[in-house]
């Protein structure tokens, strides 16, 4: 499995120090964000090893010997190695294997969302640093903040159909373009996010934008609907509120077919990152399932 599908859930040696002084704010942020990771991780690997000893004993009971031996052998495991990982999922006994992908998924969700709330803090840092000139220390921030995301970020799995949260994707960009642009630029994704927004391609009437964000997030991503296979238009509702209709045009015609969308509310965008220009850029936009 490649690196960037396999998720070690601890990893206790500490990230490389950083050499330059006037990053010890990051550096404090970052072993902040460590030592938060590491707590959570530690609980919930002790409630599993609670779990695998109660399993255990339900199949001594149930002289069920096969499985018993294999819950045995994940016992020994977790106490040796203090990590569950992909790897160690086992195929049979069913009730385990849920287990563990439960555990390993709590691990990964929740030490995902602490990443988060570290990340803009030192993104802000490195945009500071860099607008004062400090280049050296603005990449040395960069460079802890693509340690932290490699070591705890949320596995991307771009081909399993799962949406990218258009917070993750701001943020990613935020921290490092370089390391962002490897995840997702020329590749195909599905987007999840809160409309921010919609107009007219102002350079291409044959183009309509809908732009998407996160809560407490300013920086936008770029949606651009192509305008050949599909119905868009604007639609004035009460209030001088507007909707934007968008339909295939194979199925305009359909009453009920069209997607309404309006400002605040919750979609998923499918399409092709670009990159960052001014907002990050999908193009060749559509709706999942049309």
């Amino acid at each position: 499995m490649s690196k960037l599908f396999c998720l070690a859930v601890i990893a206790l040696l500490p990230l490389r120090a950083l050499a330059v002084p006037m990053a010890g704010v990051g550096q404090a942020e970052a072993d902040k964000c460590e030592q938060e990771i590491n707590a959570l991780t530690s609980d919930i690997l002790s409630k599993y090893a609670t779990s695998l000893a109660g399993m255990l004993t339900a199949y001594q009971k149930a002289a069920d010997l096969e499985s018993a031996l294999t819950v045995r052998s994940e016992i020994s495991r977790l106490k040796s190695e203090q990590m569950l990982t992909e790897q160690s999922f086992v195929a049979e006994p069913k009730t385990l294997r849920e287990l563990q992908a439960q555990t390993y998924g709590k691990i990964r969700d929740f030490s995902a969302q602490i990443l988060q709330t570290h990340l803009p803090k030192l993104t802000e840092l490195k945009k500071s640093l860099t607008v004062e000139g400090k280049l050296d220390e603005a990449v040395a921030i960069r460079e802890l903040a693509g340690q932290l995301q490699d070591k705890f970020g949320a596995t991307v799995r771009l081909n399993s159909g799962v949406p990218v949260p258009a917070e993750t994707l701001l943020q990613d960009y935020a921290a490092d373009k370089t390391r962002a642009d490897k995840l997702y630029k020329g590749k195909r994704l599905t987007i999840s996010g809160s409309v921010a927004g919609f107009q007219q391609d102002p350079a291409d009437e044959n183009n309509y934008y809908v732009y998407l964000t996160a809560k407490g997030n300013s920086s936008l991503v770029q949606c651009s609907f192509p305008k050949q296979n599909l119905n868009i238009k604007e639609e004035k509702q009460g209030l001088g509120n507007v909707v934007l209709s968008i339909a295939p045009k194979k199925a305009a015609a359909k009453p009920g077919s069209d997607t309404k969308v309006f400002k605040g509310m919750n979609m998923n965008v499918q399409g092709m990152c670009e990159g960052l220009d001014k907002w990050i850029l999908i193009t060749k936009c559509s709706l999942p399932g049309s």
